[in-house]
C-alpha cells in the first residue's frame, strides 16, 4: 500500500506547474509505442528521481514527502492534529495506516487507533527503517507482469536518465552507467534476451536530435565469459578486460553492462567489525575473478543497478545484496531498480522486497497492448509482512518443461510471451496443440 500514498502524490506532481517532465511524458503518450503500464512506471520513476531527489523512500516517508492527507478534516482530537502537523513522519504514519484497499480492506486499524491516542508513543523513525530495510541507498521495485515488456522499460528508463544527466551532469539524481544483472537461475535465458535493450529505438520516449546522439554515445557490453582470456598466476577476468577499455573510468557515461549475478556474487560472507569484507581470501580462480569484477564495478561513476526478476536473487546461496549494499558505501551507486511481475512472500530482501512503486496490471479483455491498473491480494508493508505468502500477481504459467531456456525453476516459464500453435488445421482437443515459444536450452536461437 505504500506505492498509493506514492502514486497519490505523483499525480498531484504531475499536474502541478512545478513539473518539468510534463513535455517528456505528453511526448512518451504521443508515440503510443509504450503500454499503459510503462508509461505509469516511467511517471513514478520520474517522479522519484526529480521532485524526489531520488532519495531512499525511508527518508522519503520519515520526512513526509507523500503525505496528502488533510488533517484540519480528520476526526482527531486537538492534540493529536497538533502533533500530526508538527511531525511529518507520524502524519505520513498516520495516512498509511488509514488507507484502504478496492475491497474496503483498511491497512491497520489498530495502528490508527494508537496513533489518535498517542501519537508520540510510536516511534516513526524506526517504522520506516525497518519498512525499508534501513537501507541508506536508493533501491525501488517495479512490479509489472509477464507480457507487460520488462525488459523495454528497463531501456526507456537508461535513455531517460541519460536524457537528464546530459543535460544536468553534476546532478546526482540521474544516472551516467548502468549493469543490469540476471540471477544464476536464469543465465541461459535472461541475459541473451536484455540484449534486445540494444535495438530498442529510444524515439520512443525521447524526440530527435537528442535520441539519436544517446544511442551513438552508449556502450553495450555483456559480461558473459566464464574463462580467463589467458592461464596465470594472475587472473585475467575477461569480462573486466571489456569494461577496462573504456577508460578514463571516472569520465565515463553510457557504459550498460549485462552480466549474471553469479558473477559477482559473495559464495562466503566474511565479516570483520561488523563490516562485509568484499573480497574473499580464496586461491579458486572463479573468487578472484569475481573478485576482480566486484572491484572494478565498484568504481563506476554514478551506476545505477538493475536487477531482473529479483525475486529470483535473493536465496541464501546468493549474495547479491551484500556485494551491492559495499558498493553503496563507495558512493559511487546511484540506485538500485528492481524488477518483477512474482513479488510474492519469498522476496524477503532489501533489493528484492521494497516498496512497490508500480501497482501490478492485468491485461484487458480486448485485443490490444493496453493494462488496466489492479490492486494485489496483499501488500507489501512491514506490519503484514510476516503473513504474506501469496503473489501479488497472478498471471504465472505453470510449465514443467525444465530444457525449455524460459524455463527457470522447472515450474514455471519466464518469457515476455507465449505464442500456442496448433498441429491441426482445425484443433479439436489440446493434443493437437503445441507451444511453439519453446526453445532448447543453449541452441543457437538464443
Amino acid at each position: 500500500m505504500f506505492y498509493k500514498m506514492i502514486e497519490t502524490k505523483r499525480n498531484e506532481w504531475l499536474a502541478s506547474e512545478t513539473c518539468t517532465v510534463k513535455a517528456v511524458i505528453d511526448y512518451i503518450v504521443k508515440t503510443g509505442q509504450m503500454r499503459d503500464a510503462q508509461v505509469e512506471a516511467i511517471k513514478t520513476y520520474l517522479f522519484l528521481k526529480i521532485a524526489c531527489d531520488c532519495k531512499p523512500l525511508a527518508d522519503l516517508f520519515y520526512e513526509g514527502a507523500f503525505n496528502t492527507l488533510d488533517l484540519d478534516d480528520s476526526e482527531v482530537s486537538h492534540s493529536t492534529r497538533k502533533y500530526l502537523k508538527e511531525n511529518k513522519a507520524a502524519a505520513a504514519l498516520f495516512e498509511y495506516a488509514c488507507l484502504t484497499n478496492d475491497a474496503g480492506e483498511q491497512v491497520s486499524p489498530k495502528l490508527e487507533q494508537q496513533i489518535r491516542k498517542e501519537p508520540e508513543s510510536i516511534d516513526c523513525h524506526a517504522f520506516f527503517h525497518k519498512a525499508f530495510y534501513g537501507l541508506s541507498y536508493t533501491d525501488y521495485l517495479f512490479s509489472l507482469p509477464m507480457g507487460a515488456g520488462k525488459t523495454y522499460l528497463m531501456a526507456a528508463l537508461i535513455y531517460l536518465d541519460l536524457y537528464f544527466a546530459r543535460n544536468e551532469p553534476k546532478n546526482s539524481a540521474f544516472a551516467h552507467n548502468f549493469i543490469i544483472f540476471a540471477p544464476s537461475g536464469l543465465k541461459s535465458s535472461v541475459v541473451p534476451s536484455l540484449k534486445t535493450i540494444q535495438n530498442f529505438d529510444p524515439t520512443w520516449v525521447i524526440p530527435e536530435p537528442a535520441a539519436s546522439e544517446l544511442k551513438r554515445m552508449i556502450s553495450f557490453e555483456v559480461l558473459d565469459q566464464s574463462k580467463t582470456a589467458k592461464k596465470s598466476n594472475k587472473t585475467k577476468n575477461p569480462n573486466v578486460q571489456k569494461i577496462a577499455n573504456h577508460q578514463p573510468l571516472s569520465e565515463l557515461f553510457g557504459l550498460v553492462a549485462v552480466t549474471n549475478a553469479e558473477k559477482v556474487i559473495l559464495d562466503r560472507i566474511q565479516e570483520s567489525q561488523g563490516q562485509i569484507n568484499l573480497f574473499e581470501e580464496s586461491d579458486d580462480e572463479k573468487d578472484r575473478q569475481a573478485n576482480e569484477l566486484r572491484n572494478l564495478i565498484g568504481k563506476l561513476p554514478a551506476l545505477s543497478i538493475f536487477i531482473d526478476e529479483v525475486h529470483h536473487a535473493v536465496s541464501d546461496e546468493i549474495k547479491l545484496r551484500a556485494v551491492v549494499t559495499r558498493w553503496a558505501e563507495n558512493d559511487t551507486v546511484n540506485s538500485v531498480i528492481g524488477f518483477s511481475g512474482t513479488p510474492s512472500d519469498r522476496c524477503r530482501s532489501p533489493i528484492a522486497y521494497n516498496a512497490i512503486c508500480v501497482p501490478p496490471y492485468i491485461p484487458r479483455p480486448a485485443a490490444h497492448n493496453r493494462f488496466d491498473r489492479r490492486m494485489p491480494e496483499s501488500d507489501l508493508e512491514a506490519e503484514t509482512m510476516s503473513d504474506h505468502t501469496k503473489d501479488c500477481c497472478e498471471y504465472n504459467v505453470a510449465c514443467d518443461v525444465s530444457n525449455c531456456a524460459y524455463n527457470a525453476d522447472g515450474k514455471r516459464c519466464h518469457a515476455d510471451h507465449i505464442q500456442v500453435k496448433n498441429t491441426q488445421g482445425t484443433c479439436t482437443c489440446k493434443d493437437e496443440t503445441f507451444c511453439s515459444t519453446f526453445t532448447k536450452k543453449g541452441s543457437a536461437a538464443f
